[in-house]
């Protein structure tokens, strides 16, 4: 069964292979509720790419749980994974890196988090946003 799921997701897979080879001094973080994927620490940002996920933060509850949302996005797409929800979250990172600088950094976690495929992976990983008014 994990050949299959390996296989089902492979171009993400192997992306994220080539992920972790490349960079070096990750470090693997343990979750016990979520044994099915791969986390490591990761000092540029956070992914998921597959069966590996690596997050920026992982004392944080919701990026993690934000990242294993990605994962199921993976898990139910397969091959099409990158093309409906990896290239659509890159393109709106840089939309906002490059176009929402003086933007307020709630009103552009707002922003992102507002795109479907980020809601869609908080509703996977059961996140909860809660923005003050702005």
């Amino acid at each position: 069964m994990k050949i299959i799921k390996f296989i089902w997701q492979l171009p993400q897979n192997l992306a994220g292979l080539l992920f972790l080879k490349c960079k070096k001094g990750r470090k693997s973080v343990k979750f016990f509720d979520k044994t099915d994927c791969k986390f490591f620490t990761d000092n540029n940002g956070s992914v998921s790419l597959g069966d590996y996920i690596f997050v920026l933060n992982p004392n944080s509850s919701e990026t993690v749980n934000h990242e294993y949302g990605h994962h199921k996005q993976s898990l139910y797409l397969g091959p099409l994974y990158l093309l409906v929800i990896g290239l659509p979250s890159i393109i709106g990172y840089w939309i906002d890196v490059l176009f929402h600088e003086s933007w307020s950094w709630i009103k552009r976690d707002k922003w992102y988090y507002n795109q479907p495929w980020e809601k869609w992976a908080d509703k996977l990983g059961s996140v909860k946003r809660y923005y003050p008014n702005i």
